[in-house]
This record gives C-alpha cells, sequence and structure tokens, in this order.
C-alpha cells in the first residue's frame, strides 16, 4: 500500500501532472487524523521522531529509498489480510467526500446520449441514463428513493366558471356536458351536505377529507375526532393561493373586473395623459398616424378605458373618411354617422390584427361590422341600429331588408 514514489523520485510517474503528483502524495506527518478543509480527512501519519516506521526500498534502477508514513495508501488490515490483494479505504464524512468513492451518488441519474446501429445505414439516436451501482442496488432492493412529509395536497382557486377544463378533440363534447368539479367547487357542494364541514377552513379539508373522484369523502384512515364520531383526521396539509375576498368590492360596490376596481381605488395610473397625447398628435399628424398612434395605444400601452378614448377622438379619426364620403356623395354638409365611423373602426382593426393578431373585442371594445363596402343599404342600416341603441338601450336590434 505504498504510493510511488513519484516527484523527486520519479517524475515520470503516471501521477504526475505539471510537475505535482495528482493524488497529493508525498502527504505531511500529522500526530492525529484531522478533518480537511476540503471535505476529505487528514489521517494520522507519525513521524519517525514519533514512532513512525521506515524501510529501505530499493527501485528498478536499484537506487535505495527510504519510505515512510507520508507515502502510505489509507488501507484496512483486516480487508488486507482477507482478500490477500490492494484495498484502498477512505473515511468518507462528507457529501465531497462520499462523491470520491460513488461519484454523484448525491446528485441522482445522469443523462447521456447514446446511439444504437439498426443497419448498416440507419442509426437512431436515444437518450439514456445511468446510476452508480450503489444507487442501482437501492433501487432494485425496492428502498425509498424519496419522500415528502406531511403531504401537501394542492386547492383550486377560480372565479365562478373560470375552472380550468382540460380536454382534447374526443372528449371535448363529453366534458362539457359533464363539467368536473374543482376542489373549490367540491368544497362548496360539500358544505351543503356536511355540518362537520362547515366548522372547517378551506385549506383544512385535506386533513379530513380525500379527494377522489371529483368529490370530498371523508378519510378511512387517521387519528379519530372524538367530538365528532365518524370523522378522522391525517397530517396532510392544504395549499391555497391567497386570494382576497374584496377584490372586486370597493365601498360595497361589485365591479365587473379588477382593473376597474383597481382604478376607482385609484391603484392604477391617471390615463388623462393618453388623451392629451392623442389631442397633441391631432395638432399636426394627419389622420391616418392619428389612426396608427390610437393602435399602438391598444395594443401596447394597457389602457384601462379604451371605448371612452375611442369615444373622445372618434371624429377627428375619421375625418378622411368622411371627406371620402361628402366627395361621393356630393353632400358638403355630411357629418360624420355610425357608417363612417364603422369604417375607421375597420381600418383600426386591421391595423391592430397586423401588430398583435389581436381584434377590438380582445381588448374590451365592439368590433366593427364587416359587409360589402359596396351594399347601399349598410349605411342606412347602421343609421337605424344606432338610432334604436339609444332609444332602447340593451335591447336586441334586428333588421331585415331585402
Amino acid at each position: 500500500m505504498i504510493h510511488g514514489p513519484c516527484g523527486p523520485f520519479n517524475m515520470n510517474s503516471p501521477c504526475m501532472q505539471n510537475g505535482k503528483c495528482s493524488k497529493g502524495f508525498q502527504k505531511l506527518f500529522t500526530i492525529a487524523t484531522q478533518s480537511g478543509q476540503d471535505g476529505y480527512p487528514k489521517y494520522r501519519r507519525r513521524s519517525p521522531d514519533d514512532g513512525g516506521q521506515t524501510f529501505q526500498l530499493r527501485k528498478s534502477d536499484n537506487r535505495m529509498v527510504t519510505i515512510d508514513n507520508r507515502w502510505i495508501v489509507p488501507y484496512s488490515p483486516l480487508l488486507l489480510r482477507v482478500f490477500d490483494c490492494h484495498i484502498n479505504i477512505e473515511l468518507c464524512h462528507s457529501v465531497k467526500a462520499i462523491q470520491y468513492i460513488c461519484s454523484y451518488i448525491n446528485k441522482g441519474s445522469d443523462q447521456a446520449a447514446f446511439s444504437v446501429e439498426l443497419r448498416v445505414e440507419i442509426k437512431a439516436f436515444q437518450n439514456g441514463r445511468y446510476i452508480s451501482s450503489s444507487e442501482s442496488a437501492w433501487r432494485i432492493f425496492g428502498f425509498t428513493i424519496h419522500e415528502r412529509s406531511p403531504a401537501i395536497f394542492q386547492l383550486s382557486v377560480h372565479l365562478e366558471n373560470d375552472q380550468r377544463v382540460y380536454f382534447t378533440d374526443q372528449n371535448a363534447r363529453e366534458r362539457l356536458e359533464n363539467v368536473r368539479n374543482t376542489t373549490l367547487m367540491a368544497f362548496f357542494k360539500l358544505c351543503h351536505r356536511d355540518e362537520f364541514e362547515k366548522t372547517l377552513l378551506y385549506i383544512e379539508v385535506p386533513s379530513y377529507y380525500t379527494f377522489t373522484n371529483n368529490r370530498f369523502n371523508r378519510r378511512k384512515q387517521g387519528e379519530p375526532i372524538v367530538q365528532y364520531p365518524g370523522i378522522k383526521k391525517s397530517n396532510v396539509l392544504g395549499r391555497v393561493y391567497t386570494v382576497h375576498p374584496n377584490l372586486k368590492t370597493v365601498d360595497d360596490v361589485i365591479h365587473p373586473t379588477y382593473q376597474r376596481a383597481c382604478q376607482v381605488l385609484g391603484l392604477l395610473q391617471d390615463e388623462s395623459h393618453w388623451n392629451s397625447t392623442l389631442e397633441e398628435a391631432d395638432l399636426f399628424q394627419s389622420v391616418s398616424n392619428l389612426r396608427e398612434l390610437f393602435v399602438t395605444m391598444i395594443a401596447f400601452c394597457h389602457i384601462a378605458n379604451l371605448t371612452e378614448l375611442w369615444e373622445d377622438h372618434k371624429n377627428n379619426m375619421s375625418l378622411d373618411i368622411l371627406q371620402q364620403e361628402r366627395h361621393r356623395s356630393g353632400n358638403h354638409d355630411l357629418a360624420v354617422t355610425p357608417y363612417i365611423l364603422n369604417k375607421t373602426l375597420i381600418l383600426i382593426e386591421n391595423d391592430l390584427l397586423k401588430i398583435s393578431g389581436k381584434k377590438l373585442s380582445d381588448f374590451n371594445m365592439e368590433s366593427p361590422l364587416r359587409t360589402d363596402d359596396n351594399d347601399n343599404n349598410l349605411s342606412n342600416s347602421l343609421e337605424i341600429i344606432y338610432m334604436a341603441k339609444q332609444r332602447l338601450p340593451g335591447q336586441l336590434v334586428i333588421i331585415i331588408y331585402d
């Protein structure tokens, strides 16, 4: 169990790299075993003055070299006697030292790419994983690879009819007709049929119930609850995202969107500067450039009330179309009509589709009516719709013409 000797005794030794021994020999004399800074222990290596032994080793060139404890590889005398061979024994007391014996044992399986030749002209490349021998034995014997205690159960949170639904082309109709309960929906139903459940918070339910077949069922295993016969508790923890109950409610008024509620609370930046921007652009920009600026605001500026901004500047963004209609009709006193505004919205939506791939309806604006521009009845129809909406707000207007 002697290393080398290398270094000044043999610079051509295989362990020599850049003039130094890659194994760290010769070691330093040490009175007692100590923990090393790199995770490996510094074993006791007594010097001749402290009782350490030495002997003379004859090298291949007949030179005699004095060998002391600094050249001895760590070993176990018992194993050497039993197996009668060279066996290096290391004391592992840290993660880094363990990796010396079994590379990446604590890292888990590694991945490698390799090729398999199926035919002479075909090569199929596959991904494979390899693990160390000790981890292989651990898996062969079926020992636990990992565990988590206590168990964590994720509870869903969503608005009404806003739960996630997963479907494929094959089961889309079945999922639509038979809507599956989420944990939140099952929790509400549980409160109607179970008196004990009414005493629990949402996050406490997994401790007393299991979620199977899209409903909560009482646990059959666990610690019995004396006050409630038939109820058992486990150490399962419920996990739920924090959602404040008043997100849409401001001064006892429930607003339709979170954005509107934040706007009422004054949490959103004042949007008057967008109005000022369009007013300033109207002084020196062409009508088409004004529409382009409005499209950019829609797509990238996250404006809360686009409809109000459109109502304030729709006439200015329709001036070129108004001039075309005056020239076509010969009526130079023609004012902006719903037909002209509809054509303006079509141009705006076309530009919006080019830069964002979205329609005006995706930004809570009313999409324009698209039909043949040469239809002479379109202008009159839009006028009738406009007047009907003014007199019958919120009513469905149907126009039939031959």
